[in-house]
């Protein structure tokens, strides 16, 4: 993982995650809390977004009276725009603040996501390798929700997937997250699948041939016993279980990762609507944001564990269900001013 996903405030997610888990005993029901907790952490801004976006619409036949007067001279048209909203207190950039926040956390939402998945299955083939029970959290359609909810993923990594995400995981030891000993019995269980593919290989290529001398060099540097007991104690054998128990079955159908997208698409279109009402200069902005984030986001939710795509849904939603309360509180806020009562009428009136 790269720094933009793993870093301190990933990390941090990942410990408040936990925590959740520790007293739900399910990812998902502390996904949905810690959804919760920063949606809560992030309402005052939520409001101050509102009410920026109300002052602009207040003011909406205004602005586009100076449009109008100086329609054509685009330039001076803006510039008269823009020093209607300083003289004012209109700050168009209030409302940009919960967005631009919404980038960081989401890069470490989804650091986080991905962190607990690799920790989650390594765990999983480390505890399977020395004899114990492993079950999958599953949810509604999803068989794993530490793999993506799509018609490609398999309910457990392919072997390639898995050495990915077991070096990912390296990083991991020493920090309550992963121990040394799982890390080691997953790491073995790696080993032993590439000495098992080479002990059925090596036989099947001609024993003369370039491949094939540098193949039975290979097996015969390998101590016999670690050979025989490769067969049966390596990732393809261990997981067997699960995997046979899913054979053919997909991890999921696509519909987490698309209704994260078309939550995502319903937020840009409500609130490039009520920016177009106000006259504001940013709608033109978010029209291009409308089709491009659904798009990244179910690339992105297809290609990480269900709880991204998950916690991603429930937030879009959140902050639909929002957007009446924090009118209501923004409004309510203002009638309660008592300076608007103290204010002469001359000053009052909007300066043009």
């Amino acid at each position: 993982m790269s720094w933009l996903n793993d870093n301190f405030i990933s990390r941090f997610f990942v410990t408040v995650i936990n925590w959740f888990y520790s007293f739900t005993g399910s990812y998902l029901l502390a996904v949905i809390l810690f959804t919760l907790v920063i949606r809560l952490l992030l309402l005052p801004l939520d409001i101050r977004q509102r009410k920026a976006q109300q002052k602009q619409a207040a003011v909406a036949g205004k602005v586009k009276e100076i449009q109008e007067r100086f329609k054509h001279d685009p330039a001076m048209a803006q510039r008269k725009v823009q020093e209607f909203y300083r003289k004012n207190n209109i700050k168009l950039t209030a409302g940009c603040l919960p967005l631009l926040l919404q980038l960081p956390i989401l890069f470490a939402m989804f650091g986080a996501i991905t962190i607990l998945s690799n920790v989650q299955m390594v765990t999983m083939v480390s505890d399977l390798s020395q004899g114990k029970e492993a079950q999958l959290e599953s949810a509604l359609w999803v068989h794993n929700i530490w793999r993506p909810d799509t018609g490609t993923a398999s309910v457990m990594p392919s072997v390639s997937e898995f050495s990915q995400l077991l070096t990912q995981s390296k990083d991991l030891i020493g920090e309550n997250l992963i121990t040394e000993q799982t890390m080691e019995n997953a790491t073995t269980m790696l080993q032993n699948t590439t000495i098992n593919q080479l002990a059925l290989i090596t036989p099947k290529l001609e024993a003369n041939s370039f491949f094939g001398s540098m193949a039975q060099e290979g097996l015969n540097s390998i101590d016999p016993a670690r050979v025989t007991s490769a067969v049966t104690m390596n990732y393809n054998s261990v997981i067997a279980p699960i995997t046979n128990q899913y054979e053919g079955v997909a991890n999921g159908w696509y519909i987490f990762p698309l209704l994260a997208g078309a939550s995502m698409f319903a937020l840009y279109r409500i609130q490039r609507m009520q920016q177009e009402k106000a006259g504001s200069p940013q709608a033109g902005s978010m029209k291009s944001m409308e089709i491009i984030m659904p798009v990244f986001i179910i690339f992105w939710a297809s290609s990480a564990g269900v709880c991204f795509a998950f916690y991603w849904m429930l937030s879009n939603l959140y902050s639909l269900a929002l957007i009446p309360l924090t009118d209501w509180l923004a409004k309510r806020e203002e009638n309660a001013n008592p300076k608007n009562d103290e204010k002469p009428k001359k000053q009052k009136a909007l300066k043009a």
